[in-house]
């Protein structure tokens, strides 16, 4: 009797809305599982909202009609993401061709093959690997010239909605910035590696902004003293004390001081542009690119 009580496991109950209105991304466990809670999804839509976990594809319509997809062609998407834009060029084949769908993220690249799966696309007709978009040469080397690629640059909803995936300053988290936490460093580790004058010219260069040199002083100063910015939410506070001597209605400087120090902090910053030279040679003749 006594062995079977220690078998029993405590009960563990579903995390639920917390009032009608959630604000916490762990909280919306409807909108996080939208096979399950489909009127939920349709009515944060419907509403002009985007629901956690997800990412609306924009541009569909305009992407298919410069594409011009046919039956049997063989097409590369370079940016799979959560699958929108890659599930309207499969409905283009008509079940006949092949996409190769490209997604440097681990964590959402298995939730997207799942999904894609479950909707009736299998490897017969759709391959999914994941690798940088940096290196879509060796893609083409491996399987042939392309009749159509698609290149929708840079992060989407369902990485900026997670606070664990440290992309958004709206709410604390870790200061990552990495699409792939399994390579490079942080942004935290960056920040700490780089010079005063580093951080000034990065922040120039890379986002043109036009109080660099109090935000790269007050980094340092930061540092000096002991303290650490390893969370959205310390480095929100570091460029708050930067801008300090603006107006009173100074938090529009302080969102967009912070918006041009995450994208000159991000990894895809300086990967992709360099990345989009060689999309030219990866087409057939007639072939077109859309990015």
């Amino acid at each position: 009797m006594e062995e079977n009580k220690e078998l029993e496991k405590p009960h563990k109950r579903r995390v639920r809305y917390k009032g009608t209105h959630p604000r916490k991304f762990e909280e919306k466990y409807k909108e996080l599982q939208p096979e399950k809670y489909k009127d939920t999804i349709e009515k944060v839509i419907r509403k002009g909202s985007t629901p956690a976990g997800m990412h609306i594809s924009i541009c569909v319509q305009e992407i298919l009609d410069f594409l011009q997809i046919q039956p049997g062609q063989k097409g590369l998407d370079c940016t799979l993401g959560y699958g929108g834009h890659t599930r309207k060029m499969l409905e283009c084949l008509q079940g006949e061709g092949h996409i190769y769908g490209l997604d440097v993220d681990p964590i959402e690249i298995v939730k997207t093959t799942d999904r894609l799966r479950k909707a009736g696309y299998g490897e017969d007709i759709l391959t999914i690997i994941q690798q940088n978009f940096r290196n879509i040469d060796l893609v083409a080397e491996e399987h042939g010239l392309f009749d159509f690629v698609l290149a929708d640059l840079g992060v989407s909803s369902m990485q900026i909605d997670n606070p664990k995936r440290g992309f958004s300053y709206k709410v604390e988290g870790p200061l990552y910035l990495r699409l792939n936490p399994d390579k490079g460093i942080s942004a935290a580790e960056r920040l700490r590696e780089l010079t005063r004058d580093e951080i000034e010219g990065m922040l120039r260069e890379n986002a043109d902004e036009p109080y660099a040199e109090q935000i790269a002083k007050e980094i340092m100063k930061t540092f000096r003293q002991g303290e650490q910015i390893d969370t959205t939410g310390q480095l929100k506070e570091v460029i708050e004390r930067a801008l300090v001597f603006l107006p009173d209605d100074k938090e529009i400087f302080y969102t967009l001081s912070l918006l041009l120090l995450f994208q000159s902090l991000h990894p895809t910053k300086q990967e992709s542009v360099p990345s989009l030279s060689p999309c030219s040679a990866l087409r057939n003749s007639g072939g077109k690119t859309s990015v």
